[in-house]
């Protein structure tokens, strides 16, 4: 089954050559909008830039590149609590634009990006179908919800690792629930969109069955960049996984220094993926360090991968968090998708022979730290 399905998915590598296209969009707050507060990303199909743009007279304009069906954009503004409102688009190729209305409850300020006029794009939330699978999905990403605001509010040292072991659980059963309703709407590119973002980059559902479900969606999104990317990511799946080979990679490190996990045959390589803006992964930053200084570089190899897009913000959280230790910054996320793309923090250790013997993803943390005082010696 195994044979069958990689087979399969070798199908879909064939094309390596799409066609760049090109966007610019100007979006525009009211007034009273302090636009210090807004934050914006896209993801233009290979990767997820943020955007560094000065406002002026509360207009910005954003220009680039995409390879997928439409650009997406996050839209998010602060909160006095430290939260956000959020919102995202899809943006055509060519010009659009996203003016935003004054919007009030009352005498109250209310969500600022609640009310907006669109050209030529697309305000995602909105969609019949994304409509639909918030109904669908509503009683699982209530309770996702709910363990979320538990461990930002009140985890400790004493009961973070059963709650992370809570979060994790809910959130399987919320992806097994959305990829109930791709299933049922798979002639709907917002259904492969989900499959793409939410699932295939996860553990929680058998490669057979999400390759079932790939080869369900019309012949051309399977055949278009997203489709082969999508490919790129449950083939990571396949591999990246406990008692198997780990992907091989050859990069360079933030020094220059080219790392090569084929010259690290014979000592433990503890890999870690993380972003500056992933709170779980800076939270664990404390534990690396530890293992990086309780273990000798002769046998133990740590080494830490961001998928930031934003350099300076990597750069900032390299040195706020004192990681002084191998690290690649993976701005393009090859080595990142070729793991499978799975939700960070994402930590394997990986053995003398190039075999993963530990995953967070299928292990609770308290393992690594028995493997590492068994093992590495």
């Amino acid at each position: 089954m195994m044979r069958y399905f990689i087979a399969a998915l070798s199908i879909y590598l064939a094309q390596d050559c799409y066609a760049q296209k090109k966007f610019t969009t100007e979006i525009r707050f009211p007034a009273n909008i302090d636009t210090r507060k807004v934050i914006m990303q896209y993801d233009n199909g290979k990767t997820v830039y943020p955007v560094a743009t000065t406002f002026n007279e509360n207009k910005a304009t954003i220009s680039g590149t995409f390879y997928s069906k439409y650009v997406m954009l996050a839209v998010l503004y602060r909160k006095p609590s430290g939260a956000f409102y959020s919102n995202e688009y899809f943006l055509n190729e060519g010009s659009s634009s996203l003016v935003f209305a004054e919007s009030k409850n009352g005498d109250t300020p209310a969500d600022p990006l609640d009310s907006c006029k669109l050209l030529n794009a697309i305000e995602i939330r909105k969609l019949p179908a994304a409509v639909k699978m918030r109904l669908f999905t509503a009683k699982e990403t209530s309770q996702l919800d709910e363990i979320m605001d538990y461990y930002d509010n009140k985890t400790n040292e004493t009961n973070k690792d059963s709650v992370m072991q809570v979060m994790h659980e809910r959130s399987g059963v919320l992806v097994k629930k959305q990829l109930e309703f791709v299933k049922k709407y798979n002639d709907q590119y917002y259904s492969f969109w989900v499959f793409k973002r939410n699932i295939s980059g996860t553990n929680f559902i058998k490669p057979d069955v999400l390759s079932k479900v790939f080869a369900s969606f019309p012949a051309a999104v399977r055949n278009s960049f997203e489709g082969k990317e999508t490919v790129r990511v449950m083939n990571g799946i396949v591999h990246a996984n406990k008692g198997l080979k780990a992907p091989a990679f050859s990069a360079n490190d933030i020094t220059g220094v080219t790392i090569n996990t084929g010259n690290y045959r014979g000592k433990y390589i503890l890999l870690q993926f993380w972003a500056s803006w992933c709170r779980p992964c800076l939270q664990e930053m404390p534990s690396i360090r530890k293992i990086r200084d309780n273990y000798s570089a002769d046998r133990l190899e740590v080494i830490s991968i961001s998928i930031d897009s934003d350099s300076s913000a990597f750069a900032k959280a390299m040195g706020v968090h004192k990681i002084n230790w191998t690290t690649i910054f993976d701005r393009q996320r090859e080595i990142y998708t070729n793991y499978g793309g799975k939700p960070i923090p994402l930590i394997y250790l990986i053995n003398k022979e190039g075999v993963i013997v530990y995953s967070s993803e299928e292990d609770r943390p308290g393992v690594l730290v028995d493997l590492l005082s068994r093992s590495v010696k």
